[in-house]
């Protein structure tokens, strides 16, 4: 139901610029607050909207961190824009591989975080889409 229901995203006039990290563009409507509220996607849950993407796995989906690797089974979508290549599906990682050190995104979008003590970045990827 969860994809189903994504596929009806085109009616929301939702720009890539307002994506929450890590979700696609299909999946951006359940990613807009709702009273300051969110809903976990496939489990229901509702939680502070605060509280999406603030690397704490709160929802019983995982869908609450799609730009973190918080939830052991998450998905994060590489935020580059569709291009011919990708035709529209830009790459999905396991939400493990994000700011792991490795670029896996050709965007680079997947190593936003990864600070020395200083906190100057330690990994630099290019974007190379």
């Amino acid at each position: 139901m969860y994809y189903v229901m994504s596929n009806q995203a085109d009616k929301h006039n939702i720009k890539p610029k307002d994506l929450v990290r890590g979700t696609h563009l299909k999946e951006a409507r359940f990613y807009t607050p709702n009273e300051g509220m969110f809903t976990c996607i496939k489990s229901g849950e509702s939680i502070d909207f605060k509280k999406v993407n603030d690397d704490y796995c709160d929802c019983a989906d995982s869908t609450d961190e799609p730009g973190t690797s918080a939830c052991p089974d998450g998905i994060f979508y590489c935020s580059n824009l569709p291009t011919a290549l990708n035709n529209k599906h830009p790459k999905r990682i396991p939400s493990s591989k994000i700011n792991d050190g490795i670029c896996d995104c050709c965007d680079g979008s997947d190593e936003y975080g990864v600070k020395n003590l200083l906190n100057n970045l330690l990994v630099s990827c290019p974007n190379v889409c």
